[in-house]
């Protein structure tokens, strides 16, 4: 049976909505968070999609003038080896670095390793 490891967020935005959550797993981070981002935007398929575990929602609007909340769940099978164009797709472990991705309503796009 297929081993999946669970990682969850509270996404909170105080100005807009957020448009997406996203999660991977890297075995050997780099710490240019530039290279993060671009390695991100290429691979934007290879990410695992975020979701509220009660509604099954990706994203959420901004209906409260004092911010809005977003609790979401993922699961990873897989991680990058390392973010270099000659990466590898190898079973999640517990020691891979995991980062959570996000956009909101204005396109701004985070980051956030864990």
């Amino acid at each position: 049976m297929d081993e999946y490891t669970r990682v969850s967020a509270n996404i909170t935005d105080s100005s807009t909505s957020i448009d997406s959550v996203f999660v991977f797993a890297i075995r050997s981070p780099s710490p240019d968070n530039d290279a993060i981002q671009s390695f991100i935007v290429n691979h934007t398929s290879n990410l695992t999609q975020m979701f509220d575990p009660f509604t099954g929602d990706v994203n959420k609007s901004f209906d409260n003038p004092n911010g809005i909340h977003l609790k979401v769940i993922g699961y990873l099978k897989n991680s990058f080896s390392n973010i270099e164009t000659n990466f590898t797709i190898e079973p999640v472990q517990d020691s891979d670095t995991f980062y959570i991705y996000t956009t909101n309503g204005f396109d701004f796009a985070n980051v956030v390793a864990l």
